[in-house]
């Protein structure tokens, strides 16, 4: 995640953009954070955290991890099926990304499931250790430019009030 973050910044160096406003999506804001932390808010205006925790695990006291119940040996059991299954992960993870009752065409679900699978699987499973291994709250003080929290009430992964911590 961390060479992720540092691809960001060659990408905006390379075209010279300013008052950039970056955008994440789960990883995608975790790609965000990692852009921060090595590089701070100088090329930004903004941000929006699109559905998104700090940190992926709920431990004593932080209630806000994925679904609301991810530990690290649920995690562990991701990397397995990630190994084992990852079609079948894609496919049961998938629907979960929309709004609780809502029930996503079938076809889009393969569409999203056959687009994750060209991720091949060692890096696939690379960044899903380095992004669940990262906690993002302590850099959260450090953000000097607006952000938009785009967080949705009927959130199936983060069923808690993340959003509210976030503000």
């Amino acid at each position: 995640m961390e060479q992720v973050g540092a691809d960001v910044e060659t990408v905006l160096e390379a075209l010279e953009l300013q008052d950039v406003i970056l955008a994440g999506w789960s990883m995608g804001m975790a790609t965000v954070y990692n852009y921060l932390d090595q590089y701070g808010t100088r090329r930004l205006s903004g941000i929006i955290d699109i559905d998104m925790t700090p940190y992926l695990f709920v431990e004593g006291g932080w209630d806000h991890g994925v679904f609301g119940n991810l530990t690290p040996m649920a995690s562990l059991a991701v990397q397995r099926q990630m190994i084992k299954d990852r079609p079948g992960l894609g496919e049961s993870l998938i629907p979960a990304m929309f709004a609780a009752g809502s029930s996503p065409a079938p076809e889009d679900v393969t569409w999203w499931s056959d687009e994750s699978a060209t991720v091949p699987d060692l890096t696939a499973l690379a960044l899903w250790v380095s992004f669940s291994s990262q906690d993002w709250r302590p850099l959260l003080p450090r953000i000097d430019v607006p952000v938009l929290l785009a967080h949705g009430t009927q959130s199936q992964i983060y069923p808690t009030p993340v959003w509210k911590y976030l503000a």
